[in-house]
């Protein structure tokens, strides 16, 4: 299955990298970037709302541990221990992505659905479900 997509995807790229070569891969900007207010106000406000940032807060504040030094709390027996580097290289790569092309908020929508499985890990259940209900309430 590996060889059948990665030479369907070979083959339609060709055409496109016979032409541009490796350059293909890189953005064309036609336009100023925005300044660093609105890619802040976009990648925050926008996304999340201003009742979702606070709930961010409440699942920030919820995961700090209450005693110095303490690890997060143990994983179950069954959970997969390759969850959290993979979500967190998903808001590594989005957040990249974002900040190099910031044009609308819309791009970081995937990442809330990220960001809610990491705080789902280590943000103990009180603040996490308030933090939802807020998320629920912010749309």
């Amino acid at each position: 299955m590996t060889l059948a997509a990665g030479s369907t995807a070979a083959l339609a790229f060709l055409p496109v990298w016979l032409r541009y070569g490796w350059n293909f891969f890189t953005f064309y900007e036609n336009h100023d970037r925005p300044a660093f207010a609105a890619i802040l106000v976009r990648g925050s406000f926008e996304v999340w709302g201003a009742i979702g940032l606070l709930a961010l807060l409440i699942l920030l504040l919820g995961s700090i541990p209450r005693r110095p030094l303490s690890l997060p709390p143990a994983m179950p027996p069954r959970a997969n221990r390759l969850l959290v580097p993979a979500v967190g290289a998903i808001v590594v790569i989005y957040l990249l992505a974002y900040l190099r092309l910031p044009d609308q908020a819309g791009y970081l929508i995937p990442l809330v659905p990220a960001i809610l499985l990491l705080a789902a890990r280590f943000t103990p259940s009180l603040p996490f479900q308030t933090a939802c209900f807020l998320l629920f309430l912010s749309p």
